[in-house]
């Protein structure tokens, strides 16, 4: 139902459509710039847009903007980082420290330069050769190559800091999430030792009230 004014009084009309809750795709085409490609906003209510509706379906591609370059090197940086993640908590430490070198990278420099990034923040060759794998597949997936070189939105990475977050995935069925890389390295707040009695690592999380 929708309300209107009409003559100093409320009118009541009846509108029939699809309620946009029940929408799982959808997209609105913008008659602007046909010339070259009308831009379209897409939606996609599982979260990642999947690559059949975007480029099977629809046959879009993202506009490579620096907002759009700023998140994607942001979002495969820590992606990359957490794959390559090892299961121990003092090897741990080492891949929150380099996820917090990529964000700081994003937050202090004004352009992006791949070569510049692999250097200051993957350092190692493997660590490049290994980016550059995951690139590759983020670029097919895409169908499209990523620009090298950019000018970093602020904004984008903002939105990217958010998301960035650590999961301790133990091998005892045991998962902590953490809210930031940064949170690992506060003794404050996470204690790791070795039990001896029992041979096994552990960690002690201290919190001033469950906020759940």
């Amino acid at each position: 139902l929708s309300i209107s004014a009409k003559d100093g009084d409320l009118q009541l009309s009846a509108e029939h459509g699809i309620n946009p809750e029940k929408i799982d795709k959808g997209c609105l085409i913008l008659n602007w710039q046909p010339s070259s490609g009308h831009h379209v906003l897409t939606f996609d209510r599982g979260g990642a847009e999947s690559r059949f509706w975007i480029r099977d379906f629809l046959g879009v591609v993202p506009v490579t903007d620096p907002a759009f370059l700023t998140n994607a090197y942001a979002s495969m940086a820590v992606n990359f980082l957490e794959e390559e993640r090892p299961g121990v908590v003092s090897e741990l430490e080492n891949v929150c420290s380099a996820k917090q070198d990529a964000m700081t990278y994003f937050e202090e420099k004004e352009e992006f330069n791949l070569q510049e990034f692999e250097r200051e923040v993957l350092k190692t060759p493997e660590a490049v050769a290994k980016f550059t794998e995951h690139r590759a597949k983020i670029e097919e997936e895409q169908g499209q190559p990523l620009e090298e070189s950019f000018e970093i939105s602020k904004k984008a990475v903002e939105k990217a800091k958010k998301k960035v977050g650590t999961v301790m995935k133990l091998d005892t069925g045991v998962e902590i999430h953490l809210k930031s890389p940064a949170v690992i390295r506060q003794d404050s707040v996470v204690e790791r030792g070795f039990d001896e009695g029992r041979g096994m690592s552990f960690v002690k999380v201290f919190y001033n009230k469950d906020l759940a």
